[in-house]
């Protein structure tokens, strides 16, 4: 197990990142040296408090992101109640080229879970939620949760071949929708494809739903064309 301040630097470090700030950025905002940061990120000096503070206001974090260290029963707890509160099932909604429409789905929790994992139904086509069960397609799988990020993993119950991956950006208990990549295989012609995905807490309305708004935005596009790689913003 990590000793705390290596933790720690660990989260500073993580957390600096995913701000897309570098150690010369974060030194500034905070008084220290670039090097005095390495020696906090590494684990080989310890932050005092007072520092911690202006480390967590810089990174916009709360001080408990930062402290927090993971005893083996917090490592039991269900992950809902951190991610997703008492929510048990999410609407999600991607832009199909093909078929110029909004694809609709509709995902359902079982209210058992295992630690940071719960078992999960995936209907893809839904027509109307009320009779969602009547979708084009539905899977089974599991959703695994972290700090950041939350993994679906499904299989068509009828096709086992078929194997869809979703993966959205965390926390969605403090917003009504994140974003995410959707990551399956076409039929015809049998290729893999990727699109953006809408992951909200409620329904959306059909105005809510527009072309424009699901499609990756011209930002989004440039970095596709210019790292040849596909991901998504954390806001719209």
């Amino acid at each position: 197990m990590l000793e705390i301040a290596e933790y720690v630097g660990n989260r500073i470090r993580y957390l600096r990142k995913q701000q897309k700030m570098t150690s010369e950025m974060l030194a500034a905002k905070i008084g220290k040296s670039r090097s005095m940061i390495s020696k906090y990120e590494s684990g080989r000096a310890a932050v005092d408090l007072i520092t911690l503070e202006k480390i967590a206001k810089a990174l916009g974090v709360s001080l408990s992101m930062l402290v927090e260290y993971p005893e083996e029963e917090k490592k039991q707890k269900q992950f809902s109640d951190r991610l997703f509160g008492s929510q048990q099932e999410l609407f999600l909604y991607y832009y199909d080229g093909r078929r110029e429409e909004v694809m609709k789905s509709y995902l359902v929790m079982d209210q058992e879970e295992k630690e940071r994992e719960a078992k999960i139904r995936y209907y893809l086509g839904v027509s109307e939620y009320e009779h969602y069960e009547e979708s084009d397609f539905i899977y089974k799988g599991v959703m695994k949760g972290y700090d950041f990020v939350t993994y679906f993993s499904l299989s068509n119950r009828m096709n086992p071949v078929d194997q869809l991956s979703i993966c959205v950006l965390n926390p969605l208990h403090q917003n009504q929708i994140t974003w995410g990549i959707l990551f399956a295989l076409l039929s015809n012609p049998i290729a893999p494809y990727a699109v953006k995905v809408l992951a909200a807490r409620q329904m959306l309305s059909d105005t809510e739903l527009t072309k424009q708004r699901l499609s990756f935005t011209k930002e989004e596009m440039k970095r596709i064309r210019k790292y040849n790689m596909i991901y998504v913003d954390h806001e719209e």
